[in-house]
């Protein structure tokens, strides 16, 4: 079996039939895609009696939408070199990289209307809709989008709400956080009610923010006593474990620190 690493992408290049191409770029008139791989497989198309499946390498152990989704843009791409569209991918995750085979929709339909989206917007006949999230930290724009979304008065400033319950609010015609700060109306309870609620009133965060005050709900219960822990625990979520706990104990001699280091998952 024979390996091809890097080059551009085309139908010649793909004809050869190599088992497997690496680190190869697709470059067109408006757009260039860099594939992680493709892998040879049995099957009619437009290069011979076999085809190729997009591979993806992903630093997660889980797969996530976005990967799903980029792999099947991948799978677009390759259709139209190719004239057949893959029926699955290969993600390769984490760091031992296990392969798991996604199966692509039909039609890549999805893929499609992403295409057709970041198209239009390169032609600036569509303005993607703006929306903060976790990576804005790390973004060199982070400014002039915070700044935009506090002119716009936008949802996604409440950085817990998710992707999901942003479309569910939108679906309501709440669309800004005057809107949703409107709505909040705080919940009675009953007299043999001594529960603390950790439910989480997205209305009352955007009220919150809209009048630039914080709120209490309900009385809040402080513990007093001589010596006060404050404790911080760092963890991995992907690998599923706490690899540090951190400690502040304060009493009237002082602070004292600690750390609690692990050595290994075990």
């Amino acid at each position: 079996e024979s390996l091809v690493t890097g080059g551009v992408l085309d139908r010649s290049a793909l004809c050869i039939g190599a088992a497997y191409v690496l680190d190869a770029e697709l470059r067109g008139d408006s757009l260039s895609i860099r594939f992680d791989g493709l892998k040879r497989v049995k099957g009619r198309s437009d290069l011979g009696d076999f085809h190729y499946l997009p591979l993806m390498f992903c630093g997660t152990r889980h797969i996530r939408k976005p990967t799903r989704l980029l792999l099947e843009v991948l799978g677009l791409f390759l259709s139209r070199i190719q004239g057949i569209a893959p029926t699955t991918g290969v993600v390769y995750c984490g760091p031992q990289g296990t392969p798991t085979t996604v199966r692509l929709t039909r039609g890549l339909q999805r893929a499609e209307a992403v295409v057709d989206e970041v198209t239009r917007m390169q032609r600036g006949a569509a303005v993607p809709k703006l929306v903060l999230n976790s990576h804005c930290q790390s973004c060199e724009f982070r400014r002039q989008c915070h700044a935009q979304a506090v002119e716009q008065d936008n949802l996604s400033l409440l950085r817990s709400l998710k992707e999901k319950e942003l479309k569910r609010y939108g679906r309501k015609g709440l669309s800004t956080l005057t809107q949703l700060a409107h709505t909040f109306r705080p919940r009675r309870k009953g007299r043999r009610s001594n529960r603390r609620s950790s439910h989480r009133y997205h209305a009352l965060q955007a009220l919150a923010i809209r009048d630039k005050r914080v709120y209490i709900l309900g009385a809040p219960q402080v513990p007093n006593g001589a010596v006060t822990i404050y404790l911080d625990v760092e963890s991995n979520p992907e690998e599923g474990y706490v690899y540090l706990v951190g400690m502040i104990v304060s009493d009237s001699r002082g602070e004292d620190r600690y750390s609690f280091w692990a050595d290994g998952k075990d």
